[in-house]
């Protein structure tokens, strides 16, 4: 048997839905090229044989992307990515999918069970030096920091589930990409290059292997930018007992405990290289082969390596261990929920920018007196309003705190703190100090109740909008994991505009608002789509009047009006 063949018969046993992860480099070792080129055919080829491998079966594959499918880390990586998803589309199989999608660093959620999550990240999004999605583009998170506050969102809601984390790079390794080599690296490094190049270099063959333990690639863990993200993500899982996170990159079989969390590494379908069981490993070995995890309703789950080579066509089990049950927290006692109807407070926007005669003159009158000044605010009900709302996912915003919410109709509402937390906008080395303070006072130079005259404004100008109102969070139960946080804080709500608004007429009462990349890529397969260009003329005026001078493509939705045939498309 092939390794496929020993995978398709393990996933065939299962007899349950089993999920198969290929952990990146799924076309090694330059990706896939665009459509045309002339090593399209051999990428192609390789995509199709892992599809082959459990087609037809109660399996979902699921490929995640490595560092040589973004073009060996190179120059047109995005594009190359790009490619091999629309591939995968192309087959116009659900049971097939790359994710993360458009070169987005994640993190997705999967629901596996009720008891299981599995969380996809593009590891590779945080090492690449050329152009990939940031500020401008079209993933929810755009930097480092909010990919690990949405993680962090992640195991906070999820608090009582089993969690795996997938992706390609791990986070720590006992292989070459951890800097451990052989002695024949040492004495010979040229078989490297040539398995049959055995010259002697004593020394100077021990400086490429000292290189990548000490300094390392961008794709070595002692690189310092895999090192930042690395060991942020290390911090986070530690937080968070029992976490399994399982990568590729490596090519070998690995599985490593450390802090409570266990570390799978299981990137050896192809080929191997060196690994040896260090401090951390339980297990390592450097053959070919894959790993099985099984997940339990009571918690438990136990992880399986199997070796499959010349010598074990059949694919023998080489290693299993029981990772124990390990949930962090306890669910919270139940609270009474508080009767909310008609009720009202008085509350200021914020005490912190009062300010004497010296630092008026020196830091500005600003609006001090606005945030200072006491309103009667009404009281926001998530049981009630809209119907009913139920929380989706904490937003990944740097200076404000917000929540997505859904109502029993799938529009979503997005509810944001009135305060600024300007913290994360700050460099690191500045936290903490004068500057943050100064940040932070130069929040009153903007007026906390200026997004309640936008909707009139912009309703009278002509153009789409939403409709934002002043409302206070309660001590309320309902808000769950998040109450802490959220409660008793005064908030912006609004709609979140997506999907189907037909309704709205502030929306166009259009059945399909949509973001800016999707206008990009409607507008560029077929020029019968077009954009209302007087319309965002209209809008980007109204910006400029009301002194909004830095929107990004993120904040804004477009309406989709028009026929089946050509659709046109307005902003709000």
């Amino acid at each position: 048997m092939t390794l496929g063949k020993v995978l398709r018969q393990q996933v065939t046993q299962a007899g349950t839905p089993a999920t198969v992860l290929y952990l990146g480099d799924n076309i090694y070792p330059d990706g896939l090229p665009a459509p045309g080129s002339s090593s399209r055919q051999r990428g192609e080829a390789i995509l199709q044989t892992q599809v082959d491998w459990i087609k037809g079966l109660n399996a979902k594959g699921i490929f995640i992307p490595g560092n040589h499918d973004w073009q060996h880390w190179g120059r047109k990586g995005l594009q190359y990515i790009g490619y091999q998803q629309q591939w995968i589309d192309s087959l116009k199989d659900e049971n097939f999918t790359l994710i993360p999608q458009q070169g987005c660093p994640g993190p997705v959620e999967i629901a596996v069970s009720g008891e299981l999550l599995l969380v996809i990240i593009d590891t590779q999004w945080f090492l690449h030096q050329w152009n990939k999605p940031k500020e401008d583009g079209p993933c929810e998170a755009k930097t480092t920091a909010e990919v690990l506050s949405l993680l962090a969102d992640i195991f906070e809601r999820n608090h009582d589930k089993r969690i795996v984390v997938a992706a390609h790079h791990p986070l720590i390794t006992y292989g070459e990409h951890g800097g451990v080599f052989t002695w024949k690296d040492h004495l010979f490094p040229l078989t490297g290059i040539n398995p049959g190049l055995y010259v002697p270099m004593p020394v100077v063959g021990s400086l490429y292997p000292l290189y990548r333990k000490f300094f390392g690639h961008i794709q070595d863990t002692a690189n310092p930018v895999y090192k930042e993200f690395g060991q942020a993500l290390q911090d986070l899982l530690k937080e968070y007992p029992g976490t399994i996170y399982v990568a590729g990159h490596e090519h070998a079989l690995e599985y490593i405990v450390k802090d409570s969390t266990h570390y799978v590494v299981s990137g050896a379908g192809a080929k191997t290289t060196y690994v040896k069981r260090g401090r951390h490993a339980a297990f390592a070995k450097d053959v070919t082969g894959f790993a099985k995890l099984l997940a339990y309703e009571n918690g438990e789950a136990s992880l399986h390596f199997f070796e499959v080579d010349n010598e074990t066509p059949e694919g023998r089990e080489i290693f299993t261990t029981t990772i124990p049950a390990s949930y962090r927290l306890k669910k919270a006692a139940t609270q009474s929920v508080p009767d909310l109807a008609n009720k009202f407070v008085t509350v200021r926007a914020s005490d912190q920018y009062k300010a004497g005669p010296l630092r008026k003159s020196l830091l500005g009158e600003n609006y001090r007196q606005e945030w200072a000044t006491p309103l009667q605010v009404p009281v926001f009900d998530i049981g009630s309003e809209k119907g009913g709302l139920k929380i989706l996912q904490k937003g990944g915003g740097q200076q404000t705190l917000s929540l997505r919410l859904e109502d029993s109709t799938g529009h979503e509402y997005v509810i944001r703190s009135v305060e600024k937390y300007p913290e994360k906008a700050v460099p690191e080395m500045l936290r903490k100090t004068f500057a943050q303070d100064l940040v932070q006072d130069q929040i009153s130079a903007s007026h906390p109740y200026a997004a309640l005259v936008i909707g009139p404004l912009a309703e009278a100008a002509g153009i789409y909008h939403t409709n934002p109102k002043l409302v206070y969070i309660p001590d309320d139960p309902r808000l769950g994991s998040y109450q802490k946080t959220f409660s008793n804080m005064l908030a912006l709500f609004e709609e979140r505009p997506a999907g189907d608004w037909s309704e709205a007429g502030y929306f166009g009462n259009s059945e399909k608002i949509v973001n800016t990349s999707k206008v990009i890529e409607k507008t560029t397969v077929d020029n019968d789509n077009t954009v209302d260009q007087e319309f965002v003329l209209r809008s980007r005026l109204f910006d400029l009047v009301i002194g909004d001078w830095d929107r990004h493509d993120d904040q804004w939705r477009w309406a989709t009006l028009g026929g089946k045939k050509a659709s046109v498309f307005r902003p709000i």
